[in-house]
Formats: structure tokens, C-alpha cells, sequence
């Protein structure tokens, strides 16, 4: 027989029941029902194309990709962030062979400390900034790591090298000198426990859940190594690194290379996916939640009410 919301008021296990509907209808809404951003560089090196590099705004994206660096050079004579497609010989992150981002610094006087940054901003009227919402990405750090000084990933409310200056709300970090990521909860650094290898891909999630009292907002971070199947703990509770109430959009890949010359910052980025419950899903279980309270409360109201002396109209 069929289920139907109906057919559990009228079940002698109707919560039960009710709860099962529920259930299932979270499933749907997190699989089937979610705003969803992508950035796979599918469109490859294009700038009409929305998911290409430079790309364009768009499916969600409020901009193209940006990149930017207080100098250094590469093999064309500029700081250059290239879009390489992935074939077998150019090592891609997934094992399918797709394409992928990478960007390239190199430190060419071996005086100052060179900086880059690649940024794109998603669109708030795809995923409302002051709702809860998921960011999730593949990186592999394809240079040395004696070349690089400082890795910067984080949420900001600009394009920007620094992190700090973007004013961040989440942010992953790592330095030379330690091994591990670490996340920034307020201003303290919690240490992640996986270590940043190169040429290992890793996969970011990262749970936003914004608050509109100031220094409330907080989010959550999961770190997987992909290439040698260790995830890391679940950070909850983390608290974003300003006491701004909602993210400000831009996703910025950033670091600073070492001062030798021939240093160089080296990345790769793909499977980028923002996703965010639709409201009318969550009206649903609202709904469904709400016709449950009030099935037990008249439940429970009719049993207080009953004489327990007298039989019931089906004895």
C-alpha cells in the first residue's frame, strides 16, 4: 500500500510514520532540490564561456575568474595563471582526466616576497550569503614546499593577496615552518592534523552557517587527502576570522612564494561546487515537522482525556 501523509494520521504508529516521511523528505531536498555553483573548467581556455578561465559571470558566478600578483615572472615574463587541460601527461586531480585550473609565481629577483592570488566571486541572488551553505574544492600544490612561504584559502569580501586585508570570514592557512593546515577560528589557529604534501590533491568542505548577531557567525571544515584516502575530523563551530554576519563571496586561492630565486608557488584547482538547501524545501519539512508536533499534541491530549475505566468504541 502506498504511504501517504494521510494514511499516517489515521496509522495507530502515525508519529512513526510521519518521521519516516520527513526523513525522506530531507534526503530529497539535500539530493535532488539543492542551488548548486560549479566551476569545473569544462569550458577550457574561453572568456565567453561562463565555466572557462577567464570565463565570464554567469550560472551563478557574479564574475569571471581574476588573478592578480605584486610581481614575479614565469616562463612568459609575467605572473601568469594558465588554464591546462588534463590529460594523462599533465598529472589532472581527478583520475578521469578533466579539466583544471593551474597558477603559476615564480621568484625571479630573490629580494622580495612575491604574492598571487586567483578569485572569483558566486552570485548572492544564486546562494543567499546570510543562509547556510557548503563550498567544496580539489587543490594540489604542484611546486616544492621549500618555495613557498604562506598558503591563504580562504572567503573574503574581495579579490585580494592578502587575506587579512579581505576582510575573511572562513579561512584555511598554512606556513612554512609547519606542517598541517590550520583553520582559523576568531583569530586563533587550530591546527587540522593533515599535513600539506606536494602533489597530493585534497578536497576542502566547508559548512557556512551565518549569523546576523555579530561574532556569531561560524563554519565548518572537513579536509580529505584524496591521494592517500585520509580525512580529517570534522572542525565544527569555528568562528569566521572577522565579526562580519555573512560571507562576502569572493573564493580566494592565495600564498607567497620563498625569497630564493627560481621559488615558485604552483597550484591546481577543480570540482569547485557551492550548494545551499532551496527555501521551498525547507518549507516543506517545516510543514511536515509542524503537522508531527501537532499529530502528538492531539495524541497526547486524548489520552489524558480518556476514562481509563471505560472501554474503548472498538472493544
Amino acid at each position: 500500500m502506498k504511504t501517504t501523509l494521510s494514511s499516517c494520521f489515521k496509522s495507530t504508529k502515525s508519529i512513526r510514520c510521519a518521521l519516516s516521511i520527513l526523513a525522506a523528505s530531507a534526503a530529497l531536498s539535500c539530493q535532488g532540490f539543492a542551488e548548486q555553483i560549479v566551476a569545473d573548467f569544462t569550458d577550457g581556455n574561453s572568456d565567453a564561456m561562463v565555466d572557462g578561465w577567464y570565463g565570464k559571470s554567469g550560472d551563478g558566478w557574479a564574475t569571471a575568474w581574476t588573478r592578480s600578483s605584486n610581481g614575479g615572472t614565469t616562463e612568459s615574463g609575467t605572473v601568469q595563471s594558465t588554464f591546462s587541460t588534463g590529460t594523462k601527461t599533465d598529472n589532472p586531480l581527478t583520475p578521469s582526466g578533466e579539466d583544471y585550473l593551474r597558477s603559476k609565481l615564480k621568484q625571479v629577483d630573490g629580494i622580495a616576497a612575491w604574492s598571487s592570488v586567483v578569485a572569483r566571486q558566486y552570485d548572492q541572488a544564486t546562494i543567499d550569503f546570510a543562509r547556510n551553505h557548503t563550498v567544496r574544492f580539489e587543490f594540489r600544490l604542484d611546486s616544492a614546499l621549500d618555495g613557498l612561504s604562506k598558503l591563504m584559502l580562504f572567503d573574503g569580501t574581495e579579490a585580494n593577496r592578502d587575506a587579512t586585508a579581505a576582510e575573511p570570514t572562513w579561512y584555511i592557512h598554512w606556513e612554512q615552518g609547519k606542517d598541517d593546515f590550520a583553520l582559523y577560528d576568531g583569530k586563533t589557529q587550530v591546527r587540522s592534523g593533515v599535513d600539506l604534501v606536494a602533489g597530493e590533491v585534497y578536497r576542502f568542505t566547508i559548512d557556512i552557517a551565518p549569523s546576523p548577531t555579530a561574532g556569531q557567525s561560524t563554519y565548518s571544515v572537513v579536509i580529505e587527502n584524496l591521494t592517500t584516502a585520509v580525512t580529517s575530523e570534522k572542525f565544527e563551530g569555528l568562528h569566521f576570522y572577522t565579526d562580519k554576519s555573512s560571507v562576502g563571496g569572493f573564493l580566494n586561492f592565495a600564498g607567497n612564494v620563498s625569497t630564493p630565486i627560481g621559488s615558485e608557488f604552483t597550484f591546481s584547482l577543480d570540482s569547485i561546487h557551492i550548494t545551499a538547501p532551496e527555501l521551498s524545501s525547507l518549507s516543506l519539512i517545516g510543514a511536515v515537522a509542524g503537522a508531527i508536533w501537532l499529530l502528538a499534541r492531539r495524541r497526547r491530549r486524548g489520552s489524558l482525556g480518556r476514562d481509563p475505566g471505560k472501554p474503548s468504541a472498538k472493544a
